[in-house]
């Protein structure tokens, strides 16, 4: 693309490594951890190792204890690599992976796959302060959505053709996860030629990785009003997303019987609604630069996906055939909003905050999101058990609307009292 010949030296290096480690990477994830929630790691648990619904909720804490650790681990293990953390952890969770099939029983196999589904998402700080470093204010949504694009092309290429192998054989996912977790491993050796800009004048000064504690993250934060509503609010709107992940697998799983194919469909569906918008989401987050206001978007869309599970679940109880359709029309409404999303989960506190700052603000952002997924997990289990699958999704979906609502408020309110964001000015 044109833009690559624009850039840096720097940041074309960086993203020729990353789009490349980002296509291996789709494979592994395609073949497994898939969306939150919708991959073959999750269906492979209740089909084939009889895991049972409470376990599913134990191993999907995994996200969220990533979460945790990607704020807290920097600093008790006084990392001060960005990249040699995030391989580290990547390997760790890929390696995990790989030995799935060797403990195929509900248990072994629950724990082994929290131990997946954590280091997957505890590399969240390293990177966020390793896109702030190497690639340029103006451009960076746009980079991070080309490369989006293409890891989201190879995760479903290989969603669909490993969704076809499972119905030719479900047994071979004993094999299809050893294969894709090695070809993650070369994903992730590729992401290791990266180096992150400023890292020793950052370890010079005090403010490095290593020094990312619940203490320093709150001290960063603590004294930026705006930054902290914006993230209780951010939390409010994806809580019901965290509280419909047991929900939809039991839905589409144990109510629809949707076959091996369908449950891949529900995965493509969303990663080419995400394929399709990511450089189109890219280049509008580098132009509105506000986060708040694009999170207030993204919510008040998703909205709509509980309400089409909703609706597929009052078809299927009436008897009238089709209902995983309206399962593929809410995927094409989340997944038309998850790039924007995204990107905005990585880059949007760069909005409050200065470069040296990014680690503690993106560390903060992870904690947050540990402290409410594992409420949410909960949350979404109790409510299916006690009120059933219909009023679980309504609420859910009038939960995104008031979050929408509110988040509308405070972006009015920043459109009004505009403030200088050290991120930008630094």
């Amino acid at each position: 693309m044109r833009l690559f010949h624009q850039l840096p030296f720097s940041a074309r290096h960086t993203y020729h490594y990353e789009l490349r480690a980002a296509v291996l990477e789709g494979v592994y994830l395609g073949a497994g951890i898939g969306g939150a929630g919708s991959g073959f790691l999750y269906y492979v648990a209740t089909r084939q190792v009889d895991v049972p619904r409470y376990l599913i909720a134990v191993l999907m804490c995994g996200i969220f204890v990533g979460m945790a650790l990607a704020a807290t681990l920097p600093g008790l293990l006084r990392a001060r690599r960005k990249v040699a953390f995030v391989v580290s952890v990547q390997i760790v969770s890929k390696l995990c992976f790989m030995l799935l099939p060797l403990f195929a029983r509900p248990w072994p196999y629950a724990l082994l796959a929290l131990l997946v589904l954590a280091g997957n998402s505890a590399f969240g700080s390293a990177y966020a302060g390793i896109l702030r470093s190497n690639y340029p204010d103006s451009h960076r949504a746009t980079i991070m959505g080309a490369v989006k694009h293409w890891q989201l092309l190879s995760l479903s290429t290989t969603a669909l053709v490993v969704g076809a192998l499972l119905r030719w054989n479900p047994g071979c996912w004993r094999w299809i996860f050893p294969v894709a977790g090695a070809l993650g491993l070369w994903g992730t050796w590729m992401f290791s030629h990266i180096r992150a800009r400023g890292e020793l004048r950052e370890i010079a000064r005090g403010v490095g990785f290593g020094n990312l504690r619940l203490s320093t993250m709150w001290a960063a934060v603590s004294g930026n009003p705006r930054f902290l509503w914006y993230e209780v609010l951010f939390g409010l709107g994806g809580l019901p997303n965290i509280m419909s992940w047991q929900v939809n697998i039991i839905l589409i799983s144990d109510v629809l019987h949707a076959s091996w194919v369908e449950i891949a469909w529900v995965t493509v569906i969303s990663q080419v609604m995400m394929l399709s918008t990511y450089p189109v989401w890219g280049r509008i987050l580098d132009r509105w630069k506000n986060p708040i206001g694009a999170r207030a978007l993204h919510v008040g869309i998703w909205a709509i996906n509980p309400f089409c599970y909703a609706l597929a679940y009052l078809v299927e109880a009436s008897g009238r055939p089709h209902a995983i359709w309206l399962i593929y029309f809410g995927t094409v409404v989340v997944g038309a909003v998850m790039s924007g999303s995204q990107i905005n989960w990585t880059l949007g506190v760069m909005h409050f905050c200065r470069r040296e700052e990014v680690p503690h603000y993106a560390g903060f952002h992870h904690f947050l999101n540990f402290t409410r997924g594992l409420p949410g997990l909960l949350l979404g289990y109790l409510c299916w058990r006690h009120l059933g699958l219909l009023p679980t999704y309504l609420i859910l979906s009038g939960m995104m609307v008031v979050a929408a609502v509110l988040l509308a408020g405070l972006y009015a309110y920043d459109q009004r009292h505009p403030v200088v964001h050290g991120a930008h000015a630094s």
